[in-house]
């Protein structure tokens, strides 16, 4: 790996801890680890519950990278537009992160990340910023801005600022909506969900067997402990009667029988 490689790596690791807002702080988190995702999101199903007009910015961790180090019980998860949920902090109202109920996500809101939120100077460093738009196509206005922007998820139907379809020799100009996406996205996350019920199952009744099987080992193990020690009892209770035999044996030899020849 190049240095150059190596500096871009180390860039995509985050560790930053943030809050439910900065005039609360019920509800803390920690993130370490790369970001499965940062990008603007303008969808309905993430603006709406949020009463954003704007795109809504939008940074997932996977589980591991991601704990609620303060306030666990304060989160409540209110459904949003299908599978989406929204946990928010119950004495504030604010939310905290959001995601679809069986994904092995949750995305977070860097607004709400400690230390870059004081009232007046608010810049996010690079690490933090967004990449990317998603969903772009039920903005409520055009975003001017360098980002790529994409009609639903990327890597498929990359538009301009004004919307229109950047065609490419390899993309057909039919692209599927962002409705298309989240359903298939949606199957994805319940074959991987009844995959992992599977595999649970399938562990689950390995460890049973495991478990059988030490115990009948275990079983067996005691059993010839118990043969062992029979076995040196009767040993012993032998050289006792063969003890016993040769002192009876002794006993009833007595004296040595003489003759006596006639005169």
């Amino acid at each position: 790996m190049s240095a150059a490689a190596a500096d871009d790596d180390e860039e995509e690791i985050i560790t930053v801890t943030g809050k439910c807002n900065s005039m609360c702080g019920s509800v803390t988190y920690e993130l370490t680890g790369k970001p499965m995702m940062n990008c603007l999101c303008h969808c309905n199903a993430c603006s709406t519950p949020l009463n954003s007009s704007c795109a809504v910015h939008l940074l997932a961790m996977t589980q591991g990278c991601y704990k609620i180090t303060e306030g666990e019980n304060k989160l409540q998860v209110f459904d949003g537009n299908g599978t989406l949920k929204f946990y928010r902090c119950t004495d504030c109202g604010a939310a905290v992160m959001q995601g679809p109920e069986k994904a092995p996500f949750r995305a977070f809101y860097p607004r709400n990340f400690d230390g870059y939120v004081d009232g007046k100077v608010n810049t996010l460093p690079n690490k933090y910023k967004p990449q990317f738009h998603v969903n772009y196509e039920n903005r409520l206005w055009d975003t001017n801005d360098e980002l790529p922007k994409f009609a639903a998820f990327p890597p498929d139907g990359m538009v301009n600022n004004d919307g229109t379809l950047i065609s490419t020799d390899d993309e057909s100009s039919e692209q599927p909506s962002s409705l298309d996406l989240l359903e298939k996205m949606r199957t994805v996350l319940e074959l991987e969900s009844k995959t992992s019920g599977d595999k649970d199952t399938k562990i689950s009744e390995l460890e049973g067997e495991s478990k059988r099987l030490t115990e009948e080992v275990q079983s067996k193990v005691g059993e010839c402990t118990k043969l062992r020690v029979v076995l040196a009892i009767k040993e012993k209770q032998f050289d006792y009667l063969r003890a016993a035999v040769l002192e009876t044996a002794k006993a009833v030899e007595g004296p040595p029988i003489t003759t006596t020849k006639a005169k």
